[in-house]
């Protein structure tokens, strides 16, 4: 069902914004050449300015928690997507096991020989309830692949995507505490464009499945993401365009991943109003930005 594989990428592009080493080449030919088109403010549809646009750095991470909620109630990944989702956190356990320790912490490693999901979608609209998806393109494929499938002692994974969509008229609500009522937002429009690959190995102990020693993994990721939101006292069109090329090796030990590659990701986030005019901008650590994503 392609409703389902598109949730998937969704899910990778969003979750992107806290990602993945086994290639130089590969690191200094995407630091150099890996790139996705920007989206830019004036293309996002206009927000409603009655509702009060952001004027702070509170206001701004007020507003992106809330375009976060949103997305992740309209796509709720976990019962949409079914043998899907088992597939992507089982290639993603080793080529990207940050991003799998953030949609899955507490998803067991599968039982299975090989693991692959794939999509390819272009210039497709779909519609669901209030919400419409309009696709330029989706292309994704990923697969990993044990050396035994009882006793396993490696593993290998790989994945390449290109998204390029918009999604428009997601709504949704939150409690206010202090007037006790249910207050409606909206994020008017929603574009997302990602470039990305990434590869890894993972070594099995004694304990196969659940005795994961360690995994090397490799990310280039291009990234560019801008919505509109209106929310009272947070509305604004939000930006953020990144490029992040990195490699690390965990350890069965690692409660967390270690960013040990090349570089630390840091994301600035930007706000304009409807005339294109800057209102506030905030840059995210790490960190911060797992922070904000885990609610996806």
């Amino acid at each position: 069902m392609k409703t389902k594989k598109l949730i998937v990428m969704l899910l990778i592009a969003l979750l992107s914004m806290s990602f993945f080493g086994c290639n130089a080449i590969s690191s200094v030919f995407d630091s150099v050449f890996l790139s996705t088109p920007d989206v830019k403010a004036v293309e996002l549809d206009d927000y409603d300015e009655t509702a009060g646009a952001v004027s702070s750095e509170a206001t701004l991470e007020e507003g992106l928690e809330l375009a976060f909620s949103a997305m992740g109630n309209a796509a709720p990944s976990r019962t949409i997507l079914g043998d899907d989702y088992e597939a992507i956190v089982d290639v993603l356990k080793i080529a990207a096991p940050d991003v799998a320790r953030v949609i899955a912490p507490e998803a067991p490693a599968s039982r299975k020989a090989t693991a692959s999901a794939s999509a390819s979608i272009t210039n497709e609209e779909l519609t669901d309830g209030n919400m419409t998806i309009v696709i330029d393109e989706i292309q994704f494929s990923g697969e990993a692949e044990l050396d035994d499938i009882d006793e396993p002692t490696n593993a290998t994974a790989k994945f390449d995507a290109k998204i390029e969509l918009g999604i428009s008229d997601i709504e949704d609500q939150y409690w206010d505490d202090v007037n006790l009522v249910y207050v409606p937002y909206s994020v008017d429009d929603f574009r997302l464009n990602v470039n990305g690959n990434g590869n890894g190995t993972a070594a099995f102990g004694m304990g196969g499945y659940e005795d994961i020693e360690s995994v090397e993994y490799y990310t280039g990721l291009a990234v560019s993401v801008g919505f509109s939101l209106t929310s009272p006292g947070c509305s604004g069109k939000y930006l953020a365009t990144f490029k992040y090329v990195n490699s690390a090796t965990i350890t069965g030990g690692d409660t967390e991943p270690d960013f040990t590659g090349e570089e630390s990701l840091e994301i600035t986030v930007s706000v304009y109003d409807n005339k294109g005019i800057p209102l506030e901008e905030k840059t995210y650590t790490e960190t911060e930005i797992i922070s904000l994503t885990a609610s996806v």
